[in-house]
């Protein structure tokens, strides 16, 4: 296991979840394998190869995404309405729910409905899923980052009030820290969180202006460098002195990736959902909805869609570069997770 694994998301969002269950471990099922595409992972060459990953079994229309990643060989996401890991590409199905992160202790945050279909952040440890301390008056919460350290990120909703950033820790899951917003008048929201403990999250104001912001629990937080509301920004996610995300300009939408607080557009995309401690950057086209990656500033890699499956995004990468977990649609609509791996 690796001493270091960023926190990544992605950009689509799974609903109708409820309580948790028990942990069920499934083997791999029926791998659909895609014809290789030549590309470079890290600083070494290979061919990517696509893999649809195992799923909670359902009578309705499928519905499962990766969201996140421990850095290794663990990714965290959603399947049929329950929180699950795939780690090795074998289905953990830890109940109702959805899991939006994983750190290196197998710790997973993200969220369960109540019954009345709203959600609240939860921590899913050893099999148990865990409800987080929110402050008074929370109507809405969401936990969407979690590093080894157990420093868990995510946000509040308040009535007539807006979103608050939000921090916990998986040792003290009944406690929660409201670090407010930015400036005060924005509603803001934390999306990840890195090995030092930086965070990073969105600020939006009444004026309809979104802008990415930065900082940690005892710095508070400011607006990222080279973030402007004419522009429009949105990190996704941070991996060391990498961030990754989307840039709204004159009308359309850049992959940008920030380093060491400074933009970079990225060419060919429309938005980044992952980036790793080397850099490289996972994330998907605009119009053919493809998943790309870019192991540096020049055009991304197509990766390939899984056989029978379009419309594909990227969401997390591990941290050697070798493996990205995301999504592909089938003709039916139905919404299935997926592997690519280096070969």
């Amino acid at each position: 296991m690796r001493d270091s694994r960023p926190v990544r998301r992605a950009a689509i969002r799974l609903g109708g979840v409820t309580l948790a269950g028990a942990a069920v471990l499934v083997g791999v099922a029926g791998p659909a394998d895609a014809a290789p595409n030549p590309s470079r992972a890290g600083d070494y060459a290979c061919s990517w190869a696509a893999q649809v990953l195992p799923t909670v079994p359902t009578t309705d229309f499928a519905v499962g995404v990766v969201r996140g990643t421990d850095g290794d060989q663990t990714f965290a996401g959603g399947s049929n309405g329950h929180a699950v890991l795939w780690r090795d590409g074998r289905l953990i199905d830890m109940g109702v729910g959805l899991a939006e992160d994983v750190n290196s202790n197998g710790d997973a945050v993200g969220t369960q409905q109540d019954s009345e279909y709203v959600p609240h952040a939860t921590l899913f440890k050893a099999g148990t899923a865990v409800r987080l301390a929110e402050p008074a008056n929370a109507w809405e919460t969401q936990a969407n980052g979690i590093n080894d350290a157990g420093l868990i990120v995510g946000t509040a909703a308040f009535p007539g009030i807006g979103w608050h950033a939000l921090v916990w820790s998986a040792d003290t899951p009944g406690s929660v820290l409201d670090l407010g917003t930015l400036d005060g008048t924005e509603a803001t929201r934390l999306v990840g969180v890195d090995e030092a403990g930086t965070l990073i999250g969105n600020a939006d104001d009444p004026a309809g202006g979104q802008i990415a912001v930065i900082g940690t629990v005892h710095g508070g937080l400011r607006a990222l460098r080279g973030s402007t509301r004419d522009a429009g920004t949105v990190a996704n996610a941070i991996a060391g002195r990498y961030v990754a995300g989307i840039q709204y300009l004159n009308g359309g939408a850049q992959t940008v990736r920030w380093v060491n607080g400074r933009v970079q557009v990225l060419p060919g995309g429309f938005e980044a959902n992952g980036v790793n401690s080397k850099g490289t950057v996972v994330g998907r086209g605009s119009y053919d909805l493809t998943a790309l990656i870019w192991t540096g500033a020049a055009d991304p890699v197509e990766l390939p869609n899984p056989a029978g499956l379009r419309q594909a995004g990227a969401a997390a990468i591990t941290d050697d570069g070798g493996t990205v977990g995301g999504y592909a649609f089938t003709d039916g609509i139905d919404l299935l997770p997926v592997l690519w791996s280096c070969r």
